[in-house]
C-alpha cells in the first residue's frame, strides 16, 4: 500500500509540474520549481522514514512470534517429558533480563520435573482463567495468536478500546501443570527478551517458597512529542505482575503484552506521519492557490510569446498609455539631465570666477595708495574689467598693475575714472617744473616758462622740430592749465662760425681768436649739456696729409683754453673740401674749420 500511494503522489505530483512549467515559461517557473523541489524532497524523506520505521515495527513482530512459537514448543515439550511423581523444586529468583545490555540466550536442557501439588499458587496481578477443555494444541493456539495479530493491526480502534480487549478464553490446561518460563523484557522493544529455563512451580506449604516469577512488560520506545498525541491509558504504564499459571495463562498475557506495545509504537508512528503529511499538504495548498489564480494570465503570457516568435518585426504588446508614460517619463527625464549638465558648469564657472575676484579685491585693499578707495574687479569671459575712482592716473596705472600681478593669466581692462581735483597755482607750478628741468638736460633744446592763473606760456629753442609736441603733451597732463602758448623754435645752424688757414699751416689767426672762437664759447656756455663737433679741411694741393686734423686739434685747445671742457669737444679732419665748396670757389675757402652739434658726449 505505501508503494502504491508512492507511485500515485508522485504521478500527479508530476503532472501538476509539468502544468506549473508550461504555463510559467519564464523567472517565476524557477522560483516554483525549486519550492515544488523542496516540497518533493521533503515528501521523498517522510516516505522513506515511514518504510523505515514500518520494516522495524515488521521485524520486531516477526521476532515477537518467533520468540512465542519458541516457547510454546519448549513448553509442549516440558509437558510430554514431565512425570507427575518427581517433586517439584523450590522456585528460584531469575535476575531480570535488559534488552539492552544482555542478548538472548539459547534455552538450556530441561530439568527432571516433579509432579507439582494439587495447590495452585496465588495470582497476584490477573484472575484465573477458566479452561473449558482439558487438552489444547499449540499449533491451533498459534493460529488464533496470529490471526488476532493481524486483526490488531487491520483495525482503525482507538488505542484505548485496544487496550481493554482482551483474547477469548482458554481452556484450562490438563491436571498437570506445565513447567512456565520466566522471560524479563526490557524498555527496547526491537532486542528479543532474553530466554530462560522453566523451572517448577513451589508449593505454597513450603517455608522457603520464593514469589511467583512475574513478566516485566517493556515500555514504548520514547518519540518526539507529535502535536496531537494519543493520551496514554493508565494501564500501560503500570507494569503486568503475570503469574505462571499453564500455557494458557502465558498465551494470553504474551498477546496483551505484543498487542498492547505494538498498537501503541505503531499508532504514534502514525499519528506523528499523518501530523508530517499534513503540515505539506497544507504548504502545498497554500504554495498553489496564487498559481491556481496566475494560471489564466499565465496561460495568456504564453500564447503573446508565442505569437510574437511567429512575429519577430511585431512591435511590443503593451497598453497605448503604458508606452506613451514610459516615453514621456524618459523624455522628461533625459530633458532634466541636459538642463542639469549646464548648469552645473555655470555654477563652477561663477564660483571660479568670484574666488578670483576676491583675491583680486584683496590685493587692492592690501596697498598703501588705493587702500582708501573703492575698486570692483569683474571677471569675464576671461577679462577682468576694473571700475572705480581714482584722482590721478598714476594710481589707476598702478591698479591696474597690481590686478596683473594676480591674475597673470587673464586679460585686464582698466575702466578706472581719473577725476584730479584743481591744483593751486604753486601746486601748478611744481608741476610744470618738474616736466621742463629734465627736458633742459637734452642735448639741443632750451625750454623756458611763464605761468598767468591757468594760461602757460612756452618758450625756447630745440635743435629737432619733433621734440616740440612732445613738451606741449607734458605739459597738458598738469591738472588746471586750460591754455598754453608755444613759443618754442627750431635753430637750423646753431653755430655759423667758420675759421680759416693759411696754406699747409694749422695755426689759428689771432682775429679769429677774438671774433669768433669766443662766440662758440658764449653757445656752450649757455647750452651746457650739448656738445661741439669740430670738423678740419683741406684743399687738394696741400701737401700734408693731417693737416685738417691739426687745424681742428687747434682749435679745440684754444676753447679749452678759454674755460670750456675739452670733453665736450670732438675733433675730426678731412683730406677734402667741405661738402659745400665747389672747384671754381678760391682755394683759401677750402682751408676751413666747421662747428657743429655732435650727437653724442665725445670720448677721450
Amino acid at each position: 500500500m505505501p508503494d502504491q500511494n508512492q507511485q500515485q503522489d508522485n504521478g500527479d505530483r508530476l503532472d501538476n509540474m509539468d502544468i506549473l512549467r508550461s504555463a510559467l515559461m519564464g523567472e517565476q517557473a524557477n522560483n516554483y520549481d525549486e519550492k515544488i523541489s523542496d516540497l518533493e524532497n521533503q515528501i521523498n524523506w517522510i516516505r522513506e522514514e515511514m518504510r523505515t520505521q514500518g520494516n522495524e515495527v515488521q521485524n520486531t513482530l516477526d521476532q515477537k512470534i518467533n520468540e512465542v512459537l519458541q516457547a510454546i514448543q519448549v513448553s509442549h515439550f516440558h509437558s510430554e517429558t514431565q512425570t507427575p511423581s518427581a517433586p517439584a523444586p523450590t522456585p528460584q529468583k531469575q535476575p531480570p533480563a535488559n534488552y539492552t545490555s544482555a542478548p538472548p540466550q539459547p534455552p538450556q536442557p530441561p530439568s527432571p520435573a516433579t509432579p507439582a501439588p494439587t495447590a495452585r499458587p496465588k495470582q497476584t496481578s490477573s484472575p484465573e482463567p477458566s479452561i473449558p477443555s482439558p487438552s489444547i494444541s499449540p499449533e491451533a493456539d498459534l493460529d488464533f495468536f496470529s490471526e488476532q495479530i493481524s486483526s490488531i493491526l487491520g483495525s482503525n480502534v482507538t488505542l484505548e478500546d485496544s487496550i481493554e480487549t482482551t483474547a477469548s478464553p482458554v481452556p484450562d490446561p490438563p491436571a498437570t501443570p506445565p513447567i512456565i518460563p520466566q522471560p524479563t523484557y526490557g524498555q527496547n522493544a526491537s532486542v528479543p527478551p532474553q530466554s530462560t529455563v522453566k523451572q517448577p512451580i513451589a508449593p505454597p506449604s513450603t517455608a522457603s517458597s520464593q514469589p511467583p516469577s512475574t513478566y516485566n512488560v517493556p515500555q514504548p520506545a520514547y518519540n518526539p512529542p507529535s502535536p496531537n498525541p494519543t493520551p496514554q491509558s493508565p494501564r500501560l504504564e503500570r507494569n503486568f505482575n503475570i503469574v505462571a499459571e499453564d500455557e494458557a495463562t502465558q498465551i494470553n498475557n504474551l498477546r496483551s503484552v505484543l498487542r498492547d506495545e505494538d498498537v501503541m509504537r505503531l499508532r504514534q508512528v502514525n499519528n506523528q506521519l499523518d501530523y508530517k503529511l499534513r503540515q505539506v499538504e497544507e504548504y502545498l495548498a497554500a504554495s498553489q492557490q496564487p498559481l491556481k489564480d496566475l494560471l489564466p494570465l499565465m496561460t495568456e503570457l504564453v500564447q503573446l510569446k508565442i505569437q510574437e516568435a511567429k512575429t519577430p518585426e511585431a512591435p511590443k504588446h503593451l497598453p497605448p498609455k503604458q508606452r506613451n508614460r514610459l516615453s514621456w517619463g524618459t523624455i522628461f527625464a533625459f530633458l532634466v539631465l541636459l538642463l542639469l549638465i549646464p548648469l552645473g558648469f555655470y555654477g563652477y564657472w561663477l564660483r571660479r570666477a568670484f574666488l578670483l575676484e576676491q583675491d583680486v579685491a584683496i590685493a587692492l585693499a592690501t596697498n598703501p595708495d588705493l587702500a582708501i578707495y573703492r575698486l570692483k574687479p569683474d571677471l569675464r569671459n576671461n577679462t577682468l574689467y576694473l571700475t572705480g575712482k581714482l584722482p590721478t592716473q598714476t594710481l589707476s596705472d598702478q591698479a591696474e598693475a597690481i590686478a596683473q600681478n594676480t591674475l597673470p593669466a587673464f586679460e585686464i581692462s582698466n575702466n578706472i575714472l581719473v577725476v584730479e581735483k584743481p591744483l593751486t597755482p604753486e601746486q601748478r607750478q611744481a608741476e610744470i617744473d618738474k616736466i621742463i628741468e629734465p627736458l633742459n638736460n637734452v642735448n639741443g633744446i632750451q625750454v623756458t616758462t611763464q605761468l598767468d592763473g591757468d594760461r602757460l606760456t612756452v618758450d625756447g629753442t630745440v635743435l629737432q622740430g619733433d621734440d616740440i609736441p612732445a613738451i606741449i603733451t607734458a605739459l597738458e597732463q598738469i591738472n588746471g592749465i586750460e591754455q598754453i602758448t608755444n613759443n618754442i623754435q627750431i635753430e637750423t645752424q646753431p653755430i655759423s662760425t667758420r675759421l680759416y688757414f693759411d696754406q699747409n699751416s694749422a695755426a689759428v689767426k689771432p682775429s679769429d681768436v677774438d671774433l669768433k672762437l669766443s662766440k662758440v664759447k658764449e653757445y656752450l656756455l649757455q647750452y651746457p649739456n650739448i656738445n661741439l663737433r669740430i670738423m678740419g679741411y683741406q684743399h687738394p694741393t696741400e701737401s700734408a696729409t693731417d693737416v685738417a686734423l691739426k687745424r681742428a686739434q687747434s682749435a679745440q685747445l684754444l676753447l679749452q683754453d678759454q674755460g670750456i671742457d675739452r670733453r665736450r669737444i670732438l675733433a675730426l679732419g678731412v683730406n677734402q673740401p667741405p661738402s659745400d665748396i665747389t672747384t671754381e670757389d678760391p682755394i683759401w675757402l677750402s682751408r676751413t674749420v666747421i662747428f657743429d652739434i655732435a650727437d653724442s658726449t665725445p670720448q677721450d
